[in-house]
Parts: C-alpha cells; sequence; structure tokens
C-alpha cells in the first residue's frame, strides 16, 4: 500500500518550515530530498518574490555563501531585519577555503557557518539542533 501524504499545508502543516535560498537545481534538489526525507516542509528560493513570500514564515534559513545568483548577504541582513523572530536560525554553507566569504556570512547574521562537507554530511544533525534552539556546531569543525 503507497503512502498518500497530504501536499504542505502551512495551516494544517506544523512540521518546521526550512527556506533553502539556493539557485544551483542541483544542489538544491540534494538539500530538498535530504530535508523531505527528514519530515521538514522546503520552500526552494531561486528568486525575490520567492524569497519575499517564505520571509515571515520560515522556521530557519539554508543558504550558501557560494551563492552567485542571490545576493545572500543583503538577503541575510534582511531576514535579521524584518522576521518577528529575531533569534531564526540562519545557517550558512560553502567552501572551507574561502574564510573571508565565511566572515561576510557570520557579519550578515548567520547563525552558524559550515563547509559544503559538514554541510552535507550532517545536514540534517545541524537543522535539528538549530531548529530545537540554536545548538550550534564548533566552528572548528567547518574544516571537516
Amino acid at each position: 500500500m503507497s503512502e498518500h501524504r497530504l501536499p504542505d499545508d502551512p495551516i494544517t502543516d506544523t512540521r518546521p518550515l526550512i527556506a533553502v535560498l539556493v539557485s544551483d537545481l542541483l544542489m538544491a534538489t540534494r538539500i530538498e530530498a535530504t530535508l523531505r526525507q527528514a519530515e521538514y516542509r522546503i520552500s526552494l528560493v531561486a528568486d525575490d518574490e520567492a524569497f519575499v513570500e517564505v520571509l515571515q514564515t520560515a522556521d530557519l534559513f539554508v543558504l550558501s555563501f557560494a551563492e552567485r545568483l542571490l545576493p545572500w548577504a543583503s538577503m541575510m541582513r534582511t531576514i535579521r531585519q524584518t522576521v518577528t523572530t529575531p533569534e531564526c536560525p540562519i545557517l550558512a554553507f560553502g567552501p572551507h577555503v574561502d574564510r573571508e566569504a565565511q566572515h561576510r556570512a557570520r557579519e550578515a547574521g548567520a547563525t552558524q557557518v559550515v563547509s559544503n562537507g559538514l554541510f552535507f554530511a550532517r545536514m540534517t544533525t545541524i537543522i535539528d539542533a538549530l531548529i530545537a534552539g540554536g545548538v550550534r556546531m564548533h566552528d572548528d569543525e567547518i574544516d571537516t
């Protein structure tokens, strides 16, 4: 017997909503598949219009600080200035060698900054911890 799931409905579905700000389709698909398997609701944000729609409803924002098509730093500042819950977590990930972008992500308001390797290896663990109350991975784990 196949499982029948209702579509994501913000009124009846109380699972946390994760807004994924990534324009790379392959990366977005990989993140979406992992988070759906962990039973999170997902909103893929690939443009300004989608960003505005999810700004007040997301429980956590995930973005790549290697993003070239979306203005990730200004989007993070907008989240920090606009979101009604100031402690709404922002998880930023990207290349472990790009220390400047990591620093810019922290300055723009990221709750947690991790390497691509750590993000993809422990995505649900990190997100579960942030949703549960902002528990962070140690910064020295960024090079794993």
